[in-house]
């Protein structure tokens, strides 16, 4: 469960009674939208509280401001809680507010990159991996991606694959992540330019954790949310399908994703009819 620190000294710190004073609200009314705030943050901000996007709606409907957004907006940028800088902005002090957060993800970043230098020299033998960690993930509950603001729901469980992610490089070797970051980044705004909304933190991170582990390029992501738009109905819950088979098949490009589609259209033959006889034209 995640949390945010909330100290003493802020209940009655010179930024929340300026805040308040400047909304014409109780100090104890300011602290609730703030901790409302920063409770929605950890789903939202980046690391270094850095809100994308961000606009005065969008603060005041996450910290559940009833009045005028542009007040809100204003009076977090004057009372110092919110830092406004050209196009960037932020959750002031975001690390000290979520801070052992940050580090459990940092953690669990380097943990992986650990596993994947570990297993490198191993054999690439998917379908063993496969076996040796479904039942490890089994029953898990994985966040339905497309629908970022729902419950939950129970999917069939997929078993990630560590290795080295073709996104990477050597020359990364150094950084804090490895590049997963970036990777995170580039995921949630590729899924939100297609399907229109942005999986939340939390949903986002699980999901890139599967794709990186797994050694899958954000080109096949976006070649096969392209391939489930042209489905017509329900394209979020196909895309979701195809997504799990290429985890389970350990597809990694796009490449790789049509030579397993037409192994498939081999082994089914030809389309056809209800009544079992063959398609017109498919002989």
């Amino acid at each position: 469960m995640a949390w945010v620190q909330v100290e003493q000294s802020m209940m009655t710190h010179r930024k929340t009674l300026d805040l308040a004073d400047r909304l014409g609200i109780s100090p104890v009314t300011a602290r609730g939208h703030l901790v409302t705030l920063w409770a929605w943050g950890l789903d939202n901000a980046e690391i270094d509280g850095t809100i994308l996007r961000a606009t005065p709606g969008m603060i005041a409907r996450a910290a559940e401001w009833p009045g005028d957004p542009a007040e809100f907006y204003e009076a977090l940028r004057a009372a110092g809680y919110l830092d406004v800088e050209d196009d960037r902005v932020a959750l002031h002090d975001w690390p000290d507010y979520a801070g052992k957060l940050a580090e459990r993800r940092a953690a669990n970043a380097k943990r992986m990159r650990q596993n994947r230098a570990k297993e490198k020299s191993e054999p690439d033998d998917c379908a063993a991996h496969v076996q040796r960690t479904s039942d490890a993930r089994a029953g898990v509950t994985q966040p339905n991606l497309t629908l970022p603001y729902q419950e939950d729901v129970l999917v069939p469980p997929v078993a990630p694959q560590p290795v080295d992610n073709p996104t990477s490089s050597d020359e990364n070797d150094g950084d804090e992540d490895d590049g997963y970051e970036e990777y995170r980044v580039r995921l949630g705004a590729l899924l939100e330019r297609q399907f229109g909304e942005r999986p939340n933190r939390r949903a986002l991170t699980m999901f890139a954790t599967d794709l990186w582990n797994a050694g899958v390029e954000l080109d096949l992501i976006e070649w096969g949310a392209k391939q489930a738009k042209m489905r017509g109905e329900n394209p979020e819950a196909y895309f979701g399908g195809m997504v799990s088979r290429w985890l389970e098949q350990c597809v990694r490009t796009v490449a790789e994703a049509k030579a397993a589609s037409e192994a498939h259209r081999s082994r089914a033959g030809p389309p056809r009819t209800r009544s079992g006889t063959t398609a017109r034209g498919a002989r």
